[in-house]
């Protein structure tokens, strides 16, 4: 986009642009006029004259665009004074073009414009994109974090129940065997062909006629009758008793005992049978497994977790990684490709005002690349760019009337900036040198 109120002047300068194979979206004649096409247009390239007929010159309208529009801007101009430059440092143009517009120089700055633009696009688009990413990554952190002290306080709750339903279970075990010593459980007699010949249930429903008088192995599901049968016929061949739980499957229906066995004497002291008590556990045998199993899915649970935590964390740090080497590239690619055109641009005879104008390209061409750039233009520190460009010129090593000098302020204009950059830093009342800081933080990664 074209801004020029000479209409000869913006059709020739139209016509040296697109002679270098560049498009021009429009033209306008007036800075508000280029305000409202600005934002319509939204050019990749601002061509500005500076004086201007109208309220606005180009110098206003620019700032306004730039507020704006984060469009790359150069001035036209066919004298440049201090007050000017002054006024237009703080948009920091990309270059200045100076009437009558030679081709070479046209395309050398467009050249050099375009390209340190497309550089800033792409670094402020990489920035913007591994923030969201690192945004989404530790989101995922957190709510991993959450799951599983969610999970670990479920364990803990679980750890709590089992315990206390293990008690729940000793105290119950030992009513039990209160209950068997009082006859309370299921007590029978066995003959030496282990038949019953005597049995006691408290269930107010069972009827003894339906067992007295069969033999105890056509009461266990088949296929399971022999181990019991052994350990009945145990006690009977040694006299000794004995304790050992059972458990069966009646179609489907699991239940586990804990059976006692004592050998049943006659009057000389002969084994003629066995007294057998047995307690149904099988309540507790289920609430146990059910326990375990719960236990080990809630300890694989917290392990998935951590293991995903820790992924998730090593996957931020490679994203962290990435974004330094991709600005390391950024800056090491302008430095390479656009610093050697500011060097034959400086050797290539140009006046004395022209010379002025290249010195301050370059010096902010030398704190978009500095490893400051990025640290200093944080919403941290929050420096202005004036204030940036006066942070790098410190750390060069220069003193408050040469930063004067070159940057046409006052020595107490700069002054109050460096107050400023040490209040915005955090430096004052420390006693610390600003050089030295901001060297520091130029040999950060």
């Amino acid at each position: 986009m074209i801004v020029e109120d000479e209409s000869i002047i913006a059709l020739d300068l139209k016509n040296q642009v697109q002679s270098l194979g560049y498009d021009v979206c429009t033209l306008a004649d007036s800075g508000e006029k280029a305000l409202t096409l600005a934002e319509t247009e939204k050019p990749d390239l601002l061509l500005m004259d500076i004086v201007l007929h109208g309220p606005l010159d180009g110098i206003e309208a620019a700032g306004r665009i730039r507020s704006r529009l984060a469009v790359p801007i150069i001035f036209i101009t066919a004298h440049l004074d201090e007050d000017k430059l002054d006024r237009a440092k703080p948009i920091l143009p990309l270059g200045y073009l100076f009437k009558p517009i030679q081709l070479r120089d046209l395309k050398v700055v467009i050249e050099m414009a375009l390209y340190t633009a497309g550089l800033e696009k792409e670094r402020s688009r990489t920035e913007l994109e591994l923030a969201r990413h690192r945004l989404h990554l530790e989101e995922l952190v957190r709510e991993r974090t959450v799951e599983l002290q969610r999970v670990k306080e479920n364990l803990e709750q679980d750890i709590i129940a089992r315990q206390r339903t293990e008690e729940d279970l000793k105290r119950s075990e030992e009513r039990f065997r209160l209950a068997l010593r009082n006859s309370l459980l299921t007590v029978f007699h066995l003959d030496l062909d282990l038949r019953i010949t005597w049995i006691y249930n408290p269930h107010p429903n069972f009827s003894s006629s339906r067992i007295v008088g069969r033999r105890v192995d056509e009461l266990i599901p088949p296929g399971q009758e022999n181990v019991t049968l052994a350990f009945y016929q145990a006690v009977l061949n040694t006299g000794l008793g004995g304790r050992k739980e059972f458990s069966y499957d009646f179609t489907g229906n699991f239940r586990a005992f804990d059976v006692v066995v004592e050998p049943l004497r006659g009057p000389a002291g002969e084994v003629v049978g066995l007294t057998v008590a047995a307690a149904d556990v099988t309540l507790y045998k289920n609430t146990q497994r059910a326990l375990l199993l719960k236990e080990m899915e809630l300890t694989g649970q917290a392990s998935r977790l951590a293991e995903a935590n820790t992924a998730l964390k090593v996957l931020l740090e490679h994203w962290q990684q990435q974004k330094v080497e991709q600005e390391k590239n950024i800056l090491a690619s302008l430095r390479k490709l656009v610093m050697p055109f500011v060097d034959k641009l400086k050797q290539s005879g140009l006046k004395e005002d022209q010379q002025a104008l290249l010195s301050i390209v370059e010096s902010n061409l030398k704190t978009v690349t500095s490893p400051l750039a990025s640290a200093l233009s944080s919403p941290e520190i929050n420096l202005t760019p004036a204030e940036i460009q006066i942070t790098e010129m410190i750390r060069e090593g220069r003193s408050t009337k040469e930063i004067a000098s070159l940057l046409n302020l006052s020595a107490d204009t700069v002054a109050t900036h460096r107050k400023n950059i040490r209040a915005k830093m955090g430096l004052t009342r420390k006693g610390m040198n600003l050089k030295t800081y901001l060297e520091f933080l130029h040999r950060q990664p």
